[in-house]
């Protein structure tokens, strides 16, 4: 049984508190001063996105496949 100093509102103290902390780190990106850091995160972002879109297209296909071709057919 979860002790009840674990929860924050019913929720998770350590996801809350976890949370909390990137909510205060995106906001310090937002603001940091140095010219062209933001917009390179945001690069850097648009890269990983792409990226994880192609992870997910990975998987869906070898589960098709899998499905179709995979054990016992």
């Amino acid at each position: 049984m979860i002790d009840k100093s674990n929860k924050i509102n019913g929720f998770d103290k350590w996801e809350i508190e976890d949370s909390a902390r990137t909510l205060i780190k995106a906001e310090d990106i937002r603001n940091d001063k140095r010219k062209g850091f933001y917009t390179t995160v945001l690069a850097e972002l648009d890269k990983q996105v792409k990226a994880a879109e192609r992870a997910a297209l990975v998987a869906q296909t070898a589960r098709k496949l899998n499905k179709t071709f995979g054990k016992g057919k």
